[in-house]
């Protein structure tokens, strides 16, 4: 497993520019957007899906894989 670090000096348009493939379980819709409003602001290259429940959460891990998985913790 490679890790990456960035320095936090860095300009966002100096990232790497991997997309990361993230998946957001939330129940609310406000905070899926907030969340995923805050990956862009900081630059982060991200392709989202979004999961409003456990079942859709579930059925969404078995059809693709994820770099990152935001879980709100008190679903």
């Amino acid at each position: 497993m490679t890790l990456l670090s960035i320095d936090p000096q860095m300009n966002a348009k100096d990232a790497p520019m991997n997309t990361m493939n993230v998946l957001v379980l939330d129940d609310s819709e406000v905070d899926r957007q907030a969340l995923m409003r805050l990956c862009d602001k900081v630059g982060l290259n991200c392709t989202f899906n979004e999961a409003s429940s456990l079942n859709e959460f579930s059925q969404t891990l078995d059809t693709k894989s994820f770099d990152l998985v935001f879980i709100d913790y008190f679903l």
